[in-house]
């Protein structure tokens, strides 16, 4: 089952920052006590995996790792750091004798931690700090006695950032002032940025003559634009041609390689004065959903906010299902076959109309229907989903509709006369009525037109000046007239008769005359 959250920007970044747990994942002590390795994730700085590997880790958040570590052990922390291809490798002591809380109020004590932005967290973050690398970030406590921390191992391309009195900043290096330039990706033969979607993961490396590996610096938006932060030496090294920036075009899973094609900086610059870097399109496989009586997958009513029918498939992710049901993913040719040879399974999800925010797998859409040729593309047809009575239903104004409903006042003695008419619990009038009409007293029938789905509606109508209140059920079967009038005339002087205060109701299924 597949379950979405509708939360604010700012509890996203705390959640995806790992600054709060909820709706994320835990683990307690290290690899060999879960029981397996951790796994490196795509976005993740080549070797940063090592540092929480680490035997010493006692917890992990998210991309967060926490570490009770011995001062050789701190050491080791510090060098398998220092070996992760990264452009700014901080580390951080401070005085402090922390605690992390585990999603069950746990306490839990550490004194080293290490910190991953990747994924939506780097994206928000990015737009926040564009001018950071935002490269994970280690951190020494310090509780009580220091002098252990000047013993240290400090690596000549560590930063070292110490707020202890007395621990001389050992680091070797500084951390260079860097500008934000920005690019714009846009396929050849295109009218636009519009194929930068859903699908496609187009990653934004920087190469260093002789290293064969890279600096995962960014990844394009859907738009095409990406930026990046550059010191004046790495730009100037980027011009000279001592390094690299390549474009790598694929899927989440498709690894950057040194052979990937060439950005030109002079295509580099300020935010709305870039010009587009011209590329060829990727050979994309296409595929088609459509329900049963050949119309898109669209759902209405939409059975909560955001809800729509996806399908997902392995490397590539959920592409965009468009507005004729076709859909585009991108696989290299040795992913496509290693799927090619798995069993399908299911990957077409339906949102259930009974539970918010959920969704799950119903049906299989088989590599084998993707072609690469659109109009070659395989089609699957899936029945529409069901949806409740109480949704599909529909009852709103429409000058056109097919249910005319009149409302009068027909009393002298309460005039003019609130009523308030709710369908199936929703309001739809509330006014006050004269009894006075065009022509005469009582000629005063006031006409609302609704649009309305054959079937069983509840009807309540009540008047609080009026003291009156009438619940009822009627029938809409195709085109309907129907009447409220509102009645109260109390004993005249001499006369035994009286109407009590009541509202009454007829509906037909022909226009109703009035005299």
């Amino acid at each position: 089952m597949r379950t979405w959250k509708t939360i604010s920007l700012i509890t996203a970044l705390l959640c995806l920052c790992g600054m709060a747990c909820g709706m994320s994942s835990e683990d307690f002590g290290p690899d060999s006590l879960i029981g397996h390795p951790t796994i490196a994730q795509p976005d993740w700085p080549t070797g940063i995996v090592e540092v929480p590997r680490h035997p010493s880790r006692v917890y992990s958040c998210d991309e967060t790792f926490y570490f009770k570590a011995s001062p050789k052990q701190v050491n080791q922390l510090i060098a398998q750091f220092s070996k992760a291809r990264l452009r700014d490798h901080e580390v951080f002591i401070k005085a402090n004798k922390p605690k992390v809380k585990s999603f069950r109020k746990i306490e839990i004590g550490y004194n080293a931690s290490l910190k991953i932005t990747s994924g939506l967290a780097r994206h928000f973050l990015k737009k926040i700090n564009p001018t950071e690398t935002l490269d994970p970030v280690l951190t020494i406590y310090v509780d009580g006695d220091a002098g252990w921390v000047r013993d240290l191992k400090i690596p000549d391309n560590i930063i070292l950032n110490s707020e202890i009195d007395g621990i001389v900043n050992k680091g070797k290096r500084t951390k260079p002032k860097r500008s934000a330039l920005y690019g714009q990706l846009q396929f050849k033969d295109s009218p636009g940025p519009e194929d930068f979607m859903r699908g496609l993961r187009t990653k934004i490396t920087l190469w260093e003559k002789g290293n064969p590996k890279c600096f995962k610096l960014t990844n394009a938006k859907l738009d095409g634009f990406f930026s990046i932060a550059l010191s004046d030496k790495e730009l100037a090294d980027i011009i000279s041609g001592k390094s690299q920036l390549r474009i790598t075009l694929g899927n989440w899973l498709t690894k950057a390689a040194k052979n990937d094609l060439i950005f030109q900086p002079a295509m580099l610059g300020e935010k709305n004065k870039v010009k587009p870097f011209i590329i060829d399109r990727p050979q994309f496989y296409y595929g088609r959903i459509l329900f049963e009586d050949g119309t898109p997958p669209l759902l209405n009513p939409l059975p909560w906010p955001g809800a729509e029918i996806s399908v997902d498939f392995s490397y590539a992710g959920s592409p965009r299902i468009d507005g004729k049901g076709f859909f585009k993913v991108f696989f290299t040719e040795e992913q496509y076959k290693k799927l090619m040879a798995k069993r399908g399974r299911r990957n077409i999800y339906i949102p259930s109309y009974t539970r918010k925010n959920n969704a799950s797998a119903k049906h299989i859409f088989p590599v084998s229907l993707l072609s690469k040729d659109k109009n070659k593309a395989g089609v699957i047809r899936i029945p529409r989903p069901v949806i409740p009575a109480s949704l599909s239903k529909i009852f709103k104004e429409d000058k056109n509709g097919n249910f005319i409903l009149y409302v009068s006042n027909q009393s002298t003695t309460v005039n003019p006369i609130d009523i308030k008419v709710f369908i199936d619990n929703k309001k739809v009038i509330d006014r006050d009525f004269d009894v006075k009409g065009k022509r005469t007293v009582q000629h005063n029938w006031i006409p609302f037109r609704f649009k309305a789905s054959p079937g069983s509606y509840s009807l309540q109508v009540k008047s609080k000046k009026g003291k009156a209140v009438l619940n009822a059920t009627f029938k809409i079967t195709g085109k309907n007239w129907a009447v409220i009038d509102y009645w109260y005339f109390p004993t005249v002087s001499g006369s035994d008769s009286q109407t009590p205060a009541e509202f009454s109701f007829n509906i037909e299924k022909k226009p109703i005359l009035f005299k």
